[in-house]
């Protein structure tokens, strides 16, 4: 019974080899929301985010404590049972990381690469009459539940929801949307984003 036991537990470690060992995620977008206790301290944060590692898309919905141990993990959909938040640790560091460094105040510093050139940007009135009319439509197509936190994501071939690759006729349709509104056309090296939080 001995050798059985220890040849089960030999089994689960070699079947626990990190699926993630060498982490090359490229995140597209991330959308954060926090948790408060009934004290106001914070409980834990939600990260949706969206990337690419080699040829596949990757979609995390990771919930984490305030100590950045993972409470809920969804990879492309699939729920992740707790035994397995070991193999995808990594993965979810590389997300806090980046979230931690989008969050961190940019420098104050002439090397600073410039933005694109005000002719390459959006007009304020333009971004708001988008936003209004996308954060409408959003709703009407059921794509979010609560219009005061969401992320949406448009490249020049695809559309993404709360870190969610959506399906090609809400691409086509988000798209016309946004060049019937927009003074700038999307191309395979632009991409409009908003990114609504409470």
């Amino acid at each position: 019974m001995k050798t059985f036991k220890t040849l089960f537990l030999v089994l689960i470690l070699l079947s626990s080899v990190s699926v993630f060992g060498q982490i090359n995620f490229e995140i597209f977008s991330t959308t954060v929301s926090t948790q408060y206790d009934s004290k106001g301290d914070l409980e834990s944060t939600r990260i949706w985010a969206s990337g690419v590692r080699g040829e596949d898309i990757l979609n995390v919905d990771v919930r984490i404590n305030t100590k950045k141990q993972i409470i809920e993990l969804m990879v492309n959909d699939q729920n992740i049972i707790k035994p397995r938040f070991g193999e995808y640790q990594e993965l979810v560091n590389v997300i806090v990381k980046y979230v931690e460094n989008e969050l961190q105040p940019s420098p104050k510093s002439n090397d600073v690469t410039p933005g694109p050139a005000p002719e390459q940007q959006l007009s304020e009135d333009d971004r708001r009459r988008i936003a209004e009319f996308i954060r409408s439509e959003l709703l009407a197509d059921t794509l979010i539940d609560d219009p005061e936190v969401f992320d949406f994501l448009l490249t020049g071939d695809s559309l993404y929801v709360n870190a969610k690759k959506q399906p090609k006729n809400m691409f086509i349709k988000y798209k016309e949307i946004y060049e019937e509104y927009a003074t700038i056309p999307l191309t395979p090296t632009t991409f409009f984003q908003l990114t609504q939080s409470r």
